[in-house]
């Protein structure tokens, strides 16, 4: 039953209610009878209709006037209707039971209206709200018609109503699918959880109300629906509304995502590089090599603060960058560090930090090496490059490197011979250095040997010291 029909019986049990008169006789208690159920008539709309209270409220009113009237016209044994200004002889007497007659007369002139006035103002209560149900229904309509959601009801199997949203996501028509059973379009996998969940919702037992099927699309394509079911009331009849989306897409995606996720994971677990997620002060990833170069399994490391591996003399410098970094500021991103490893020692780690999101949060990705070994063949090979300087500068013979044709470096012994300081060589050329006689062959030999051909490393040179003077020089040449 709509409520529309609802409506309409009320006014009917209104209207249909026992307001007989014919049966009634002047001065019996049939009128007080009639008057007693016009009251419980009036009462029972009071809760619903403004115009019912205030019947009530005149009818009450009329009453206790009329009593009041009749005490008056007993006390003072005179009839109403001479206070009422009409014509009244007095030198008749006044029968009672015709006062009687006239007061009750005036009682149920007024009584009258009471119910003329209720029903009036139910009629139009109705009517005003059949008006509002109509702009309900066309609101309602209006919504489900341009809904950015699909929309189906279903009366028994059938879909009787599918919005033009609906229908899109299928591919169909909205004629299309008016009255088609709904498991036609719902795809094998899912029929049979989608036909238990409608016999179970039918059948009034409690049932997750969310959830996702797959169906089959007008194309022949599977599509992924996330499905909110609930019972209605649809033309008077119990009805399942059910509102969907099409996240095949988002499904898709997912997928990928979880794919890539996969693949990131093996990355992270087997790359030999240092990889470590640190969120606000604590570590909350490393992957195994990285706990290996401070002696750890990941285990040991995870939900530990990162300063804890710094020593402590690194560690304001530490927590000032991992800071600044997190408030947005532009923070060096490539440098070198000392860690500690779990046996105490000193582990000299080249990084790199860039911000990333962990577990939804702003999180530090640390990629690091551990370059203890680097470190320690570079201070290796400094050393061996100043005892090579300190057995060049002090070597008794001399020693020259040129680079292009010019020298870059002479060694004392070698400007002494050629009357020259080490300053002043540095920079001239070396063809300049040769005697003329012997420039040519000198500078073609120096060529061929800078291009990988045959060229003699030992033999004798002219060359010109210092104010022209001839020095002959026995050479031995390399490349270096």
């Amino acid at each position: 039953m709509t409520p529309d029909d609802n409506q309409r019986d009320d006014v009917r049990q209104w209207l249909a209610a026992d307001t007989d008169v014919s049966a009634l006789r002047p001065g019996q208690t049939q009128g007080l009878g009639y008057f007693a159920r016009s009251v419980r008539l009036l009462a029972d709309r009071v809760a619903t209709s403004p115009g019912a209270s205030a019947a009530v409220v005149f009818m009450v009113s009329a009453l206790v006037v009329v009593s009041l009237a009749f005490v008056w016209e007993l006390w003072l044994e005179r009839p109403i209707s001479a206070y009422l200004g009409l014509p009244y002889d007095e030198g008749v007497e006044v029968n009672s039971r015709w006062r009687f007659v006239e007061v009750m007369a005036l009682f149920a002139g007024l009584v009258l209206i009471a119910p003329i006035v209720a029903i009036w103002r139910i009629l139009a209560l109705h009517a005003r709200q059949t008006r509002e149900l109509t702009e309900s229904h066309e609101n309602l309509r209006a919504l489900l018609e341009n809904a950015a959601l699909g929309i189906f009801i279903l009366e028994g199997p059938d879909i009787i109503f599918a919005n033009p949203h609906g229908a899109r996501i299928l591919g169909y028509s909205v004629e299309e699918l008016r009255r088609r059973p709904f498991l036609d379009i719902v795809h094998p996998d899912s029929r049979a959880l989608a036909l238990e969940r409608y016999r179970r919702r039918l059948a009034g037992e409690k049932i997750e109300e969310h959830y996702e099927i797959v169906v089959t699309v007008k194309d022949g394509r599977a599509a992924t629906l996330d499905i909110h079911a609930a019972l209605t009331h649809w033309g008077g009849r119990v009805a399942n509304m059910v509102f969907f989306s099409d996240i095949t897409a988002r499904r898709l995606v997912e997928a990928k995502l979880a794919q890539y996720s996969d693949n990131l994971e093996a990355l992270l677990e087997n790359a030999s590089l240092g990889i470590v997620i640190i969120e606000g002060p604590h570590i909350v990833f490393i992957n195994p090599y990285g706990a290996s170069i401070v002696g750890c399994q990941a285990e040991e490391i995870c939900g530990r603060e990162f300063l804890e591996f710094f020593p402590s003399d690194a560690r304001m410098q530490a927590v000032d960058r991992h800071r600044r970094r997190l408030a947005g500021e532009q923070v060096e991103q490539h440098f070198e560090a000392v860690l500690m490893d779990k046996g105490g020692r000193a582990v000299a780690i080249d990084l790199h930090v860039a911000l990333t999101y962990w577990g939804g949060r702003v999180a530090s990705m640390v990629f690091f090496a551990d370059i203890t070994e680097r470190k320690r063949a570079e201070a290796e090979l400094a050393q061996y490059s100043d005892n090579l300087h300190a057995l060049m500068e002090n070597a008794g013979v001399g020693i020259g490197l040129l680079e292009g044709d010019k020298i870059v470096f002479a060694n004392p012994h070698a400007a002494k011979i050629l009357g020259y300081t080490v300053t002043e060589l540095a920079g001239t050329s070396f063809g300049a250095l040769i005697h003329p006689d012997y420039r040519a062959e000198a500078m073609a030999r120096y060529h061929r040997r800078l291009a990988g051909g045959p060229a003699e490393n030992h033999y004798e040179l002219v060359a010109l010291a210092k104010g022209g003077r001839e020095v002959v020089l026995e050479v031995n040449a390399t490349l270096t």
